[in-house]
């Protein structure tokens, strides 16, 4: 038992947050499922020893993609070591096709590990773009108020007042991508912050000089929305405001 505790110690060490985030992208339709599966086979009995028997099917390219994903779903509702072991091998190895469902799984054993060892609760925040340490990940779009694109001063504007906001916020600007009327940013953010709060206190600064970014923009943290789609949203927009 004591072995067993130093394994788990071992595991969580330097990860103290009391939720964690997923930072992996996921599907947002996966993850619906995953959830889905949960709720199913909590109603089953199965015997541990039997299924980490059974997780060696896990590494076999003839076993069925349905019976890899129960398999995962399952072990990641044990928090023991040995699961969360065999999910983090797996985890580290498997094709592009597992790598939603082996994360969510390894997230899920994480937090019950946790919870055993401290004896509290503890969740975590899965969202499509993911994030990383105490952040979440927002794709962001702001576009310009003479439907033309930014001039070479104003991305330099945008790009200089958004790093300075997010100094102050504790956040990170990952990108900032200039298109023909609009720009898109990706922002990692503090969970105590909102993001209205970080999007528009770089909108505002960056108007104190022209006001030439129209206050209102698109946010979203399940997916990023294609070129076309982002053009529908903007053209939507531009109706609202007028």
């Amino acid at each position: 038992m004591r072995q067993d505790i130093e394994e788990i110690k071992k595991i969580l060490e330097g990860i103290p947050e009391h939720f964690h985030i997923l930072e992996s992208k996921t599907d947002w339709n996966i993850h619906n499922d995953y959830i889905k599966l949960i709720e199913k086979f909590s109603s089953q009995e199965y015997n541990e020893k039997e299924l980490i028997n059974k997780s060696k099917k896990l590494f076999l390219d003839t076993t069925p993609s349905d019976i890899k994903i129960e398999l995962l779903v399952k072990l990641g509702c044990f928090g023991t070591v040995e699961s969360y072991r065999i999910l983090e091998r797996f985890y580290n190895n498997c094709d592009k096709e597992f790598k939603t469902w082996s994360a969510l799984a390894l997230q899920k054993s994480y937090i019950l590990l946790e919870s055993h060892l401290t004896d509290s609760n503890s969740g975590f925040i899965s969202t499509g773009l993911g994030g990383k340490d105490a952040c979440l990940r927002f794709f962001f779009v702001i576009f310009s108020r003479t439907c033309k694109s930014f001039s070479i001063p104003e991305r330099k504007l945008i790009g200089i007042e958004f790093e300075v906001i997010s100094k102050k916020l504790n956040s990170k600007v990952e990108s900032i991508d200039f298109q023909e009327d609009y720009s898109c940013l990706t922002i990692l953010i503090p969970m105590d912050v909102p993001p209205d709060t970080f999007i528009m206190a770089g909108i505002n600064k960056c108007n104190e000089l022209g006001e030439f970014i129209v206050p209102h923009y698109f946010v979203t943290n399940v997916d990023i929305p294609s070129k076309k789609e982002i053009i529908e949203i903007i053209n939507e927009m531009r109706k609202d405001i007028k």
